[in-house]
């Protein structure tokens, strides 16, 4: 839970101190879908149709993506094994298209306490969540109509996901795929704070840099344990545009959990990666895809993926968040410190 509040700092600082904006958006969701089986063994998990309510306010701005706050209340479809879930988040909105403003990406990270969770004794049917508190991540693909007034309605689905980073399992996530129908009230600001100076900014198209991060995973079978994951990363990124990068690189894992299956198993992983950045200022929102060059355990599979959030402390250094996952079920939560060259 910890690693998910620094996520919602940075977030949530950029909401606050913000970008000189020039209007708010007060908006209403009503969402149906379902629970995703993504693994055979929580086929037994999904019953009926799940519902959510969603609540936000956002902050537009004139210069760069817009921030905002969120609160979700989630019907399970499944009373006795799940429960209902709340949650809280902060956002942004990404235009997908520079031609059409109206067709938008939301991203979002916050908390979620989901109601019912495994317990061997009462609730052995949940063998998805062992944990009250987890990371709420929230992805939106919307598209806006607008009404007359300058209001507007708006269409849109997508994922809202549930884990905590196999810091205490099980940890299969919790997967909402659902579609939604919104309306949103635009007030308009008379007087827009001045924005604050950009204090990222690269100079150069192609940069080097290194990362360290860290992280607990707990694994479960046959019983729990908690074990450090530790990532060394080099990499290079290429700045297409001031809001575009892409990078690639090497990762060297340190993953002592494999032992807990083998001794025989080496700690050490080896994997080559790509990804794309969005820049929102000192803000940056990344998705890497990876491949294991050198991996004896071989049951998580040949790909990884990460999630990652970096704010720059200054010219420099910057701090991450990530997570860490193999396709949908998530390994470990990370922080750590880069530095480009």
């Amino acid at each position: 839970m910890r690693f998910t509040i620094v996520v919602v700092f940075y977030l949530v600082s950029n909401f606050i101190l913000g970008q000189g904006y020039t209007h708010n958006e007060f908006n209403l969701n009503i969402n149906g879908g379902f629970l995703l089986a993504h693994k055979k063994r929580i086929n037994h998990l999904p019953q009926k149709k799940a519902l959510m309510l969603d609540f936000s306010y956002t902050k537009y701005s004139s210069i760069s993506p817009c921030f905002g706050v969120g609160v979700n209340v989630i019907n399970s479809g499944n009373p006795d094994a799940i429960g209902n879930i709340y949650g809280v988040y902060s956002f942004t909105k990404l235009k997908l298209n520079k031609k059409d403003s109206t067709f938008k990406f939301k991203i979002g990270f916050g908390l979620g306490y989901v109601s019912k969770i495994f317990d061997i004794n009462t609730n052995n049917k949940n063998n998805a969540i062992g944990s009250h508190w987890n990371s709420n991540v929230v992805f939106r693909l919307e598209k806006l109509l607008f009404l007359k007034g300058g209001n507007y309605l708006h269409l849109g689905g997508g994922l809202t996901h549930f884990s905590n980073g196999s810091f205490q399992t099980p940890n299969l996530g919790l997967n909402f795929f659902m579609v939604q129908l919104g309306y949103s009230f635009l007030k308009e600001k008379r007087q827009p704070v001045s924005p604050l100076p950009i204090k990222y900014d690269w100079h150069k198209k192609w940069n080097l840099g290194i990362a360290l991060r860290g992280g607990i995973r707990e694994n479960f079978v046959p019983y729990r344990g908690k074990f450090p994951l530790l990532t060394f990363s080099f990499f290079t990124t290429y700045r297409k545009n001031p809001k575009r990068n892409y990078v690639g690189g090497i990762d060297c894992f340190y993953n002592p959990s494999v032992q807990f299956y083998s001794k025989d198993f080496s700690p050490y992983q080896l994997g080559l990666f790509v990804g794309k950045e969005w820049v929102l200022n000192r803000l940056i929102l990344g998705i890497d895809m990876g491949g294991y060059l050198f991996d004896e355990y071989k049951d998580d599979g040949l790909f990884y993926q990460r999630l990652n959030i970096h704010t720059y402390v200054s010219k420099n250094l910057k701090l991450s968040f990530l997570l860490k996952s193999h396709w949908t079920v998530a390994q470990v939560f990370q922080l750590g410190i880069g530095v480009d060259f």
